[in-house]
């Protein structure tokens, strides 16, 4: 592999620290990134933090889901699919390795409320059918869509625990068992053990059936009143 050192910067941490030194590869010397221009690393932009552009995420997942919509060759059912299974990963990757507190409970309902609207149009659906019944599972008649807002957080929880089973220097710079804490408080999990993505996703889309059923009844009742049909 060949190697252009006045095309290259090196990401220099010193202790968790980023550090604007040279790095010497052999006998090259490789300019290092600095913390006043940010530089992308596996997709996701740093200075001396991590950095969460938001108009380009949201820019990202309109541009791929306008895409999907409005292709003419694929079906509906295909669309979902595509939605489902390759649109969501590209923006989880980049928000999975965000600090929490850099991303927004706002901020990430938009991106929810974007899915769930072109999921309507694509199977053409009513817009007042309850958001529960998009989420819950196609076991219990929901079209089991993705969910920005879960996603993030079973994917961090995934990789925290995933750096504690190997251990190693990462243990000792971040707590670890505080980072797992906030993702099961904010998904509202109380019983942790033994828990893993697939039961987290199962339990928050019975969840949302559950929520689904008392929607729909709270809405029948409703309409028997304004019937007037009781007292």
């Amino acid at each position: 592999m060949s190697l252009n050192p006045s095309k290259t910067q090196a990401i220099v941490l010193s202790k968790g620290v980023f550090k604007p030194d040279v790095f010497l590869l052999g006998n090259t010397v490789i300019n290092p990134a600095t913390c006043e221009k940010s530089v992308k690393y596996l997709g996701t932009a740093l200075t001396d933090q991590i950095i969460l552009n938001k108009e380009e995420t949201v820019s990202i997942l309109n541009d791929n889901i306008n895409k999907v919509v409005k292709t003419p060759y694929l079906k509906s059912d295909q669309k979902l699919t595509v939605l489902n299974t390759y649109i969501w990963p590209i923006l989880t990757f980049k928000l999975q390795h965000t600090p929490i507190d850099r991303w927004t409970v706002p901020f990430v309902d938009d991106l929810d409320k974007m899915v769930r609207s072109a999921i309507k149009q694509i199977l053409d659906l009513p817009k007042d059918i309850p958001d529960a019944a998009l989420y819950s599972s196609k076991n219990l008649r929901g079209l089991q869509v993705f969910r920005f807002s879960w996603e993030i957080l079973i994917q961090r929880l995934n990789l925290f625990k995933n750096i504690q089973k190997q251990g190693g220097v990462i243990e000792k710079i971040k707590d670890l068992d505080m980072e797992i804490s906030r993702c099961l408080t904010t998904l509202n999990i109380t019983d942790p053990e033994n828990i893993n993505a697939a039961k987290i996703r199962e339990g928050l889309r019975t969840q949302e059936f559950g929520r689904w059923g008392r929607d729909e009844n709270e809405r029948h009742w409703s309409w028997v009143v304004q019937r007037g049909e009781i007292p």
